[in-house]
């Protein structure tokens, strides 16, 4: 017996290619315009979602569609309720939108009354929806309610934000996911950020999960940039100690120029016979290059 083939692309080429954009190198030059900075927020985190036709219609689906949509998900499932991220709805194939576009973004409330940044991808060729998709959601990170980035000329109903600006450049494989150029003011240019070798990570804050004391415990997060790029980053402790065990170079610059490696270590607290392990600077004659002299993360008015 023979069975009818599923959707290609299927859905779970599409999730695929959207991680890959996510958890790679396309948003990392968003950080200059605020996105991410908050320690321990992930940019963009993703929920697949089945469209069964139950709000939607297939044909001459407005953005309102697109809403209601997001907000049967956040009620009925799958997305959380509480969710603060965004929410993207993947459509079927077959289903048009009334204006013709390829994918868009706007926001919707959520069933707690909030907020939720909300963006659509019209089903096509993967290429085309992964380019799509990464054009969205750089757009939807960056000016989420037509207030935040927009380019000249500025518009309260027309958004002109950092992808529209870049829009008719061919799109470029990344990883293999083909993806949208953005404008970035740093380089005054449409880019697409590329995986590069970090030469070092320099650790510029911390931030404790308790505010504790104890030189050992609690290191929940850091912060700083990453050299020769300049971009900076947030990243939990546990993967710190994996970067460091794997060959990575993280240092800590103190204000009297001095350089401190930043080194794996553990402690045996009585919980934990086995030990557990922390990151900490290695000793040397300045206290100013000590991991536990620089600033509270959260206390960086000037990070972003």
């Amino acid at each position: 017996m023979e069975r009818n083939p599923g959707p290609n692309p299927s859905l779970s080429d599409i999730v695929d290619d959207m991680q890959g954009i996510m958890s790679g190198p396309y948003l990392d030059a968003t950080v200059q315009y605020g996105v991410g900075s908050q320690p321990g927020i992930p940019l963009a985190q993703i929920a697949a979602v089945y469209i069964e036709n139950r709000a939607l219609p297939l044909h001459h689906f407005s953005m309102v569609d697109i809403n209601y949509e997001a907000w049967l998900s956040m009620t009925d499932g799958p997305v959380p309720t509480d969710t603060e991220t965004v929410v993207c709805v993947i459509m079927p194939p077959g289903a048009t939108p009334i204006e013709n576009d390829d994918g868009e973004h706007d926001r919707s409330l959520q069933p707690d009354l909030y907020w939720v940044p909300t963006m659509w991808v019209k089903y096509n060729d993967r290429g085309t929806m992964s380019a799509i998709f990464s054009h969205e959601l750089v757009e939807t990170l960056t000016d989420p309610d037509g207030d935040g980035i927009q380019l000249k000329p500025t518009s309260s109903t027309d958004w002109h934000e950092v992808a529209d600006v870049c829009q008719g450049l061919d799109y470029q494989s990344l990883n293999g996911v083909m993806v949208a150029s953005y404008w970035s003011a740093a380089d005054s240019a449409c880019i697409v950020p590329q995986p590069e070798v970090v030469q070092a990570w320099i650790i510029q804050c911390f931030h404790k999960k308790w505010g504790d004391d104890n030189p050992n415990e609690q290191i929940t997060v850091v912060g700083g940039v990453r050299i020769p790029s300049g971009y900076k980053f947030w990243m939990e402790q546990i993967e710190v100690i994996t970067r460091i065990e794997n060959g990575d170079r993280f240092v800590v610059i103190g204000a009297d120029g001095a350089e401190a490696n930043v080194v794996v270590a553990k402690h045996f607290p009585a919980w934990a016979p086995q030990g557990t392990k922390y990151i900490t600077t290695e000793p040397d004659q300045s206290k100013l290059d000590n991991l536990l002299s620089l600033p509270d993360c959260g206390s960086l008015t000037d990070w972003n």
